[in-house]
This record gives C-alpha cells, sequence and structure tokens, in this order.
C-alpha cells in the first residue's frame, strides 16, 4: 500500500511539472506567434526541446542547492535555523496548553478514585506524580494534591507528550525502511566518506519532513491516533452524561476558536518531535517531579489560584529539552535520551512548564 501510494504520488508530481511546462511553452508560443504570425514545425520542435531542457536544468540547481547547506559551512545555519523552529514549537505548545478545551475546568477532583479505571490513565498519573509503577494507594494518595479539571488534563496532556513522543521510538510511516533502500544506503556508505553519508541522509530526512504531504498527512494521522488514544484515557475525568460530548470535544479540530485541542498540540508535539531527527543535538526530555524543588534553569511557573510554597513544583505541565552536543550519524529514530546524572553540559535548555 505504501509503495504504491509513493509510486502513484510521484507519477502525479510529473505529470504536474509537465503540465506547467506545456502552459509555459504554450504562453510562449503564443507570445512569438503574435510578433512572427507563424512559426515553422521544425522550429516549434526545437523551440520545446530547448524549454524542457531549460527546466530540467532548473531541476537540478535546484536540488543541488537545497544540499549546499549539508555540504558546507553553512552545516552551521542549518542547526541555528531546527533550533529557532523548536524554541517556536515549544512556545506555542505550551500556549495551547494553557488554553486547552476544558467544560466547567475550576470543578475539583478526587485523583485517587482515578485509579484503575484504565491502564492509559494509571500510567499516565503515576507519570505526573511520580510514583512507581507498583505503588500502594498510600504512595498515590500522598502525591496527589487537590487539583482543577483543567489543571488535571493539562497535566495528563503533557505527560503524554512525554511518554508517547518523546520518550518512544518515532517513526512515521514516511519514514519506514525497505529492502531496496537500506541496500542503496549500503552501497552509499563504500561509495562514499561516513561524513558525505551523514550529511545527505539529515538532507534527505529534513526535504521529507518539509514535504507538504508530510505536513497535511503524516503528521494528522499519527496525530489522531495519539488524540483519540488520549481521549479515551482522559473519559474517566467526567461525569457518564457527559463523556462522549467531552471526547469529542477534546479531540475535535474547529476552524474558529480561542481554545485548542488535544489534536492541535499534539500535531505541534509531533512536529518538534520530527524536527529533533534532523537536529544538532542529542535530546533529553525534561520532565518535572511533582513536589520538587522549582529550577529557574529549566523551568517556567504557571501560577495556581491555590495557594502553596512557591519554590514547589506542584504539577509538571509541559516537557522541555536539553540538549546535547552530537556526533554527526545516520539519522536515528530512537527515544530522547537520559543523561540523568551524567556530568555532560547541555548545550540547549528549552524550559518545561510547571504551575506552582
Amino acid at each position: 500500500m505504501i509503495s504504491q501510494l509513493t509510486q502513484y504520488k510521484h507519477r502525479c508530481e510529473c505529470h504536474e511539472r509537465e503540465t506547467k511546462d506545456i502552459k509555459n511553452q504554450m504562453r510562449q508560443m503564443e507570445s512569438l506567434y503574435a510578433l512572427t504570425r507563424g512559426i515553422p514545425e521544425k522550429m516549434l520542435k526545437e523551440f520545446r526541446n530547448k524549454t524542457r531542457q531549460i527546466t530540467d536544468l532548473k531541476k537540478q540547481l535546484h536540488g543541488e542547492i537545497d544540499l549546499v547547506p549539508y555540504f558546507s559551512t553553512q552545516q552551521a545555519h542549518v542547526g541555528v535555523l531546527i533550533t529557532q523552529r523548536l524554541l517556536t514549537g515549544f512556545k506555542d505548545m505550551k500556549d495551547q496548553l494553557a488554553s486547552i478545551v476544558v467544560a466547567n475546568g475550576t470543578s475539583k477532583l478526587l485523583v485517587d478514585s482515578l485509579y484503575g479505571q484504565s491502564a492509559d490513565l494509571d500510567v499516565l498519573l503515576r507519570t505526573v506524580f511520580d510514583v512507581g509503577i507498583r505503588s500502594n494507594m498510600e504512595q498515590t494518595s500522598n502525591a496527589s494534591p487537590d487539583l482543577t479539571l483543567h489543571e488535571l488534563i493539562q497535566a495528563l496532556t503533557g505527560a503524554a507528550i512525554h511518554c508517547w513522543v518523546f520518550e518512544s521510538m518515532y517513526r512515521p510511516t514516511a519514514m519506514t525502511n525497505t529492502p531496496l533502500l537500506q541496500k542503496y544506503r549500503d552501497h552509499l556508505v563504500d561509495l562514499w566518506a561516513p561524513e558525505d553519508l551523514y550529511s545527505l541522509d539529515t538532507a534527505v530526512h529534513y526535504s521529507m519532513i518539509e514535504e507538504k504531504d508530510f505536513e497535511n498527512v503524516t503528521i494528522p494521522s499519527m496525530a489522531s491516533r495519539h488524540t483519540i488514544r488520549l481521549s479515551n484515557a482522559l473519559q474517566p475525568l467526567f461525569k457518564k452524561q457527559l463523556q462522549s460530548r467531552m471526547t469529542k470535544k477534546l479531540q475535535s479540530r474547529m476552524t474558529k476558536k480561542l481554545r485548542h485541542t488535544l489534536d492541535d498540540i499534539l500535531r505541534l508535539a509531533l512536529k518538534i518531535r520530527s524536527l529533533s531527527l534532523v537536529g544538532t543535538e542529542e535530546y533529553e526530555s525534561i520532565w518535572p517531579s511533582s513536589g520538587s524543588l522549582v529550577d529557574n534553569n529549566e523551568m517556567d511557573m504557571q501560577h495556581s489560584r491555590i495557594t502553596t510554597m512557591a519554590n514547589l513544583v506542584r504539577l509538571p505541565i509541559s516537557p522541555g529539552l536539553r540538549g546535547y552536543p552530537k556526533k554527526k550519524a545516520m539519522v536515528g529514530y530512537h527515544p530522547f535520551g537520559n543523561w540523568e546524572g551524567s556530568s555532560r553540559t547541555p548545550k540547549l535548555v528549552i524550559k518545561a512548564l510547571v504551575i506552582t
């Protein structure tokens, strides 16, 4: 199925280019015809051939221009550009988490009563409250502060991004390896210097991420699966008579809105994760523990209405990012690493968002 879609996509792109070339040729011939009142057939044929050659050379030139940054001193510029896009993506994700759609968001919840109703929800709750998988109810009770529905949904959405997107293998269908592709890579290793191969691999992945199909089909498809999974996990937070309506509201994408849905937020998270494949750092997800001390170097604070100790994390909302210098290598799809306790110094820090 994937190979067929790829084949049809390629054929469509070829036909689009041919159609565009023909239109350009027709416009030019009409202009010439108006000037000369008739063109010999031999001249028209030569004109078409020259136009096609020019089009092919332009395509080749554009392809080479796209690759130049990865094989030159401009590599540093590409790294800076990706870092800026990561920063922008995280800022937008934090803003959207703060305006997530929730009805009656100020109602209080008894968090302890939510355990045991859904495997996914249990894992997310334990991630938010930093409780071990085999903890007893006394531990979970001590770890669960007095929360509003809005705060808890924010935190559980952030936990889903941390667990399902950042700390999981990431291999979109569009990037799935095939025996033929692997043979190409194997032979390129024999033909090229490793550093050139690494640059080409990064350039190919970056080109794929920038394609409209990846933006408009692959990312939405992946986000939809995560959205359904998360909204199902969140159902026990609502009264039974509201579950169906709230699930639809959390999932749906509205054209005009002041508040954002789970789908909006997860699309942003997946775009960030895609960019991480071609970044110049090795990344680690920052997920503060509930009840831990606030670290101003790694955390942005969102103050709650409830009076608490200002220097303690009441609830983690959005994961952050640490970036460590990376050696050049083939693009990897592994989860974000964990260098806790490592002597390595982060090159980049994008702050997590917490409620205090």
